[in-house]
């Protein structure tokens, strides 16, 4: 039997687009890398600022989400006319930037699903998908080969010579006599098998031309072109209305040129940038209070108090989402935290490591993919996860002032604390190693937009600071919830 290559067909379009998105990415990260500081307000203009230092230049998909959402405040601000940008935005547009630099680098969003930057309120998020290019079989051309949802198709003879129930009729109740030719020839001699799932009307080839089957009709033609796949056979009763009749053979791929194709289709979704907002009310007399006992600005303090507050229920929104797909695609995975008889606590507590391996493999079967790459546990869920041999703590990663943050690495699984994640549960994920490989896509358009502190007639200052971002599921079985329960009693040790 010779196997033969599957061809690769990327259509103009799909190819153009892909190769300009990846262009506009790599012309946004030059220009945020090598940005002259006479083009922001603030920098000197003899010298260039480097917004994307301290990113890994490993880390392409993130430097890139980051330059899109700097340049789309960049010419939000362009549109502004002189009056507006000064009173609304004045010498604070100097560290306006910095600050989308920061609280895009500074979320653990990145880390646990793909992060697409948006080029305007209302965008396209983009994933991918392998089709089949040819029909096979019970394979049909367009067919997914690989679904973001279910991972790979099931079906195993694609590029071998092997046809399984290729439809070639559909049974009305009077048809006894059937013609045509099968799809993929030469056929190879005593392979041929036609069947409407009955015993009665199996028709199989002889070796020799023939056709043969308790059903047929002795008096018919009853058989096969080799060369060309023609058939003819007669039953003595009709198959039943609406019965697929199909033919499963091996044909002869080396003699036939018949090579199977495969076609990368980039699918699109459309995503509404969705906004939130904080503002912040202080004294005059609290801002010199602020100054003279602690030497600080209430500013500065005040812009890194919302922007961590802006980040942290972005971060919860995305993680209560991934829990809520999770639950309605699978029971979660549970762990008994009673020790069995004569079994110590200290033994017992190393198993929970397993729990985590079935979550793992759980949504490896779901996806044919991989298991996951991450979890996120609830403080009761770490105070045995921490405690255990094979975790590594460790400060690799984002770390935010409040909320859910990366505290290690457990075997292949990087470790992520929610102090307000359900009691006793964990989150366990999956994230592709780029923006088109990805179970959930968090779409920002403005990483962070802030007001200059102004003041107004009644001494009070004010401040107000947004993001607009959306979301989109792409593949829910890409995570999965895990459980810790206690048969023995009281949860303790």
């Amino acid at each position: 039997m010779r196997v033969a290559p599957v061809v690769n067909r990327i259509s103009p379009p799909v190819q153009m687009q892909w190769e300009n998105q990846q262009a506009q990415m790599e012309t946004l990260i030059e220009r945020w890398s090598r940005m002259p500081g006479s083009a922001v307000r603030g920098f000197s203009k003899y010298r260039t600022v480097d917004f994307l230092k301290g990113i890994p230049k490993e880390k392409f998909f993130l430097r890139a989400t980051i330059a899109q959402l700097l340049e789309n405040a960049y010419q939000w601000l362009r549109g502004l006319d002189e009056s507006t940008r000064t009173v609304h935005i004045g010498s604070f547009e100097k560290f306006l930037f910095p600050l989308i630099r920061a609280a895009v680098a500074n979320t653990i969003a990145h880390e646990l699903v793909t992060v697409q930057a948006l080029t305007a309120p209302t965008g396209t998020v983009f994933y991918m998908n392998m089709v089949y290019g040819t029909a096979k079989g019970r394979i049909q051309r367009g067919g997914l080969m690989y679904d973001v949802r279910t991972g790979p198709a099931r079906d195993i003879h694609y590029t071998d010579e092997i046809v399984e129930e290729e439809a070639v009729a559909t049974g009305t109740g009077a048809q006894v006599q059937y013609t045509g030719a099968v799809a993929h020839v030469p056929v190879r001699p005593g392979t041929l098998k036609f069947t409407d799932g009955t015993a009665a009307h199996d028709v199989v080839d002889n070796g020799n031309g023939g056709l043969t089957g308790p059903g047929l009709n002795p008096a018919g033609t009853n058989t096969i072109n080799y060369a060309n796949g023609a058939y003819n056979f007669t039953y003595l009763v009709a198959p039943a209305l609406g019965a697929t009749l199909t033919a499963s053979y091996e044909y002869d791929m080396e003699a036939s040129f018949d090579t199977p194709e495969i076609e990368l289709v980039m699918t699109s979704s459309p995503v509404t940038a969705r906004t939130q907002r904080i503002k912040a009310l202080v004294s005059i007399e609290s801002q010199q209070n602020f100054q003279a006992y602690f030497g600080a600005s209430a500013d500065v303090e005040l812009t890194a108090y919302m922007s961590n507050e802006l980040n942290k229920e972005i971060n919860y929104k995305i993680i209560r989402h991934l829990r809520q797909i999770a639950a309605a695609t699978a029971a979660p995975v549970q762990w008994d935290r009673t020790p069995p008889a004569a079994v110590p606590w200290i033994w017992h507590k190393e198993s929970f490591y397993d729990s985590l391996i079935a979550a793992s493999n759980s949504i490896f079967s779901a996806t044919q993919r991989r298991g996951g790459s991450w979890v996120v546990a609830s403080v009761q869920v770490c105070d045995v996860l921490e405690t255990l041999q094979k975790f590594k703590p460790s400060g690799a990663g984002t770390t935010a002032d409040a909320g859910p943050r990366r505290i290690g690495e457990i075997g292949e699984f990087a470790v992520f604390k929610d102090p307000t994640y359900p009691a006793n549960e964990y989150l366990m994920g999956y994230k592709g190693p780029n923006w088109l490989d990805t179970g959930y896509i968090h779409a920002p358009f403005l990483g962070v937009y802030v007001m200059p502190l102004i003041t107004l007639d009644d001494l009070m200052s004010r401040k107000a600071m947004m993001q607009r971002t959306g979301q989109k599921v792409v593949n829910p079985f890409f995570y999965v919830r895990g459980q810790i329960i206690q048969t023995g009693g009281a949860f303790g040790p």
